[in-house]
């Protein structure tokens, strides 16, 4: 409701990718009840410029940002501390591992690739990142199977530490999606 909007003063973050995230956040904060629909309904367009659609330097503070500000609305709300780290830390490595592919990306051509496969692993070695892929992973919302084992693969790829084999899945998979 705009009314809900308008009486709590919300805004979008200004200066950040995902801030719809930070939006939704505060903006649950405000209401009594939501109601849910139990079917898939997400419908995506992804532009060649959109700034979603594109590797970005230092992204994984952003994902960092986004993950600590779901936390702390998780723990706000009255969620388990062990509940929110899980449920966050996945949301946290489903992120990671999209970046990862954009990183990787041949249309990502602001580097070589080997300054990505650098890249990537800087991204990796991130106190909270690590944190992230050594928590227990529920698996991310996706609507195919193939997204499912996907993404399974990759969280335990990063956690063995195999990153140049996490790179090179990543370069490969971002030339089969469009």
């Amino acid at each position: 409701k705009r009314s809900i909007i308008c009486n709590n003063s919300l805004e979008f973050t200004v200066g950040i990718t995902a801030e719809d995230i930070l939006f939704n956040l505060e903006y649950l904060k405000c209401v009594e009840k939501i109601s849910f629909y139990d079917k898939p309904a997400e419908a995506i367009l992804k532009r060649e410029n959109s700034v979603t659609n594109s590797y970005r330097i230092n992204f994984e503070k952003n994902l960092i940002f986004i993950y600590e500000a779901c936390v702390a609305f998780l723990l706000e709300i009255g969620k388990s501390e062990n509940d929110v780290i899980v449920k966050a830390s996945s949301m946290l490595c489903r992120s990671v591992i999209v970046h990862i592919v954009d990183t990787m990306s041949a249309k990502n051509k602001s580097m070589r690739y080997s300054e990505k496969v650098q890249e990537v692993k800087k991204v990796l070695r991130s106190d909270a990142i690590v944190s992230a892929f050594n928590s227990p992973m529920k698996s991310p919302y996706v609507t195919r199977q193939i997204h499912k084992i996907f993404f399974r693969s990759m969280y335990l790829l990063i956690r063995c530490k195999m990153y140049r084999t996490t790179c090179v899945t990543a370069y490969f998979t971002s030339k089969m999606v469009r």
